[in-house]
């Protein structure tokens, strides 16, 4: 019984095996970055992590963030937004412990009016609160910088070095079972060392559905619906050219209250389609209200001015973010003037010195551009109007020939996210040649008709 025992104690006494060390884990990272140059600018921050990081596919964390009650779209309109920030940084930290992550790198870059790059990068670590975004003014330190702020959430891991006793065998692992044949990356999805992704799993397509690089809410460019309510005011100058009937009357009003709406749609904003993702459709309105015409002769007369519009509206963002914005539209234009003496056309109205009432029926071809300058832009239009028809005073002139031209001219100032103030003063002229001659019952060789409009609106852009 001793023999045994103080076996017992020589075999405790003697030191066990140590076990071979391990490297530490690395930890895993996701890039998701926005905004102009994105996968240009993923590549680099990739890059820059090195081997010491792993950078996983960012499918599965963006889809966890839409789970969560996240936008579907871009995400830089609520990081940029102080009141939108942390709820969107909350669910963005419990998509990453959802998917086993320890950080995401949110990376979102604009250009200036100049073709200047900067950037903003924010690092969401899974355990810890998140810190503020650190602006980047040199592009050529945004993958550094991402480095270093990852680092400062989670050290590199480094080997380490452990002394041991004596040589321990260890058997041999055993053959790896066969794996199924890799699908080619893609160009951004080759820039992730560690990507892997079954294309037979429903979830897993619509993670990276929900992935893909999303329209930008509430900027104007990328909107999916724009609408405005106005009010403001109007002048209108009517006189003849040439005139030597004592009966044609020319019209002047000093100023008028005017209300409108204007809007527009693109329906196929969220397609990410080629040309069609950016054609839309354009509407206003606007009318005068308490207007009324007065002269010695004619008396008063209630007056009535309404415009409306409604076509079609191609847009074309020039670059990445403060790049204007290019608009071409065709619509069909209306613009009456009208007063409560006015009676059908072409029934010689004119002749009995009555006031010029109009009723433009045009086709509007224009052009518009929005230069952004931070939260400002300059916002400036202009178009050729082919009128169709013209109403009384072109009608009581056979040979008459109507046509104008319009122009805008305004600023706009991003007020919250998706609301925004502009101030806008827009000119139509209309130019007739009236075609008459000498021994007609009236003569006159042109008129112009010139209209003034000023107004502020507050517009909503989603």
């Amino acid at each position: 019984m001793a023999a045994f025992l103080a076996i017992g104690e020589v075999a405790r006494a003697e030191p066990a095996p140590s076990a071979q060390p391990t490297r530490p884990a690395r930890p895993t990272v996701v890039v998701w970055a926005e905004g102009a140059d994105r996968d240009r600018v993923r590549a680099e921050v990739t890059a820059a992590l090195g081997g010491a990081y792993d950078v996983v596919d960012a499918a599965s964390w963006r889809g966890g963030v839409t789970r969560l009650g996240g936008a579907r779209g871009s995400l830089e309109g609520s990081l940029r937004d102080h009141h939108k920030r942390p709820a969107l940084l909350d669910r963005a930290q419990k998509a990453a412990q959802e998917a086993h992550v320890s950080d995401v790198v949110l990376v979102w870059t604009t250009r200036t009016r100049h073709g200047h790059e900067s950037a903003e990068v924010l690092v969401v670590d899974a355990a810890r609160p998140s810190s503020a975004p650190v602006h980047i003014g040199d592009p050529r330190k945004i993958g550094a910088t991402a480095r270093d702020e990852v680092t400062r959430a989670h050290p590199a891991a480094s080997p380490v070095v452990v002394a041991t006793a004596a040589p321990v065998s260890v058997p041999a692992p055993p053959p790896a079972a066969p794996t199924s044949p890799k699908l080619p990356p893609s160009s951004t999805e080759a820039t992730d060392r560690h990507l892997t992704w079954n294309a037979g799993a429903p979830e897993q397509r619509d993670a990276i559905a929900d992935a893909k690089p999303a329209r930008a809410v509430h900027v104007s460019g990328s909107e999916l619906l724009d609408v405005s309510a106005s009010a403001g005011g109007g002048t209108r100058n009517f006189a003849y050219t040439g005139a030597t009937s004592t009966t044609l009357r020319s019209y002047r009003m000093n100023g008028a209250p005017l209300y409108g709406l204007q809007g527009a749609i693109y329906p196929l904003a969220d397609a990410h389609l080629p040309v069609l993702s950016d054609l839309g459709v354009v509407l206003g309105f606007s009318q005068a209200f308490a207007l009324q015409s007065a002269s010695a002769d004619a008396g008063t007369q209630s007056t009535r001015w309404v415009r409306a519009l409604a076509g079609g509206r191609f847009r074309l963002r020039t670059g990445h973010g403060h790049a204007p914005i290019l608009g071409f539209t065709g619509a069909y234009e209306s613009d009456s003037f009208t007063f409560s003496s006015s009676s059908a056309a072409g029934s010689g109205t004119l002749l009995s010195g009555a006031y010029p009432s109009v009723d433009y029926q045009a086709l509007a071809l224009a052009m518009d551009a929005r230069v952004p300058l931070g939260r400002f832009a300059v916002l400036a239009r202009g178009g050729y109007l082919d009128v169709l028809s013209a109403g009384d005073v072109a009608n009581d002139f056979p040979h008459a020939h109507v046509a104008g031209v319009e122009a805008e001219l305004g600023a706009s100032v991003a007020l919250v996210a998706g609301l925004e103030a502009r101030v806008v003063a827009d000119y139509h002229r209309y130019f007739y040649s009236l075609g008459t001659t000498p021994g007609d019952t009236v003569v006159a060789s042109g008129a112009v008709d010139q209209m003034w409009n000023a107004r502020a609106s507050v517009a909503y852009l989603f």
